[in-house]
């Protein structure tokens, strides 16, 4: 993705998604709808702030808003224990919504983010 895109709230925000839904597939796993929804959710918010704040252009921040994404999306892979994880037709394990807010707890505050 070219930086121009990243120095926008959403281009910042699909690329950190398509870090977190490669970093989730490369694992294994999927998100579920609402959970996709709330890190798509956190994202968008992060990259708001963090393009407000004027931060995009630094490719620093930009570097490590890439880095905390994937932390969190393996430490949602972490915290989520088998019997939680529901077998989905492509043969992926899915990430759910109690995935999300147990890490969401321990990740913040994480700036952008929250």
């Amino acid at each position: 993705m070219g930086s121009q895109a990243l120095n926008e709230p959403l281009g910042l925000a699909d690329h950190l998604w398509n870090v977190a839904d490669a970093t989730a597939r490369s694992h294994g796993f999927q998100f579920d709808p609402q959970t996709e929804q709330r890190i798509r959710t956190l994202i968008t918010a992060g990259a708001r702030k963090l393009v407000a704040d004027g931060g995009s252009g630094d490719h620093a921040k930009v570097s490590k808003m890439v880095d905390d994404t994937i932390r969190f999306v393996e430490m949602m892979i972490q915290n989520s224990p088998h019997q939680a994880k529901s077998l989905t037709t492509a043969g992926t394990c899915s990430l759910v919504d109690t995935d999300f807010t147990a890490v969401k707890f321990r990740f913040c505050p994480c700036y952008p983010f929250c």
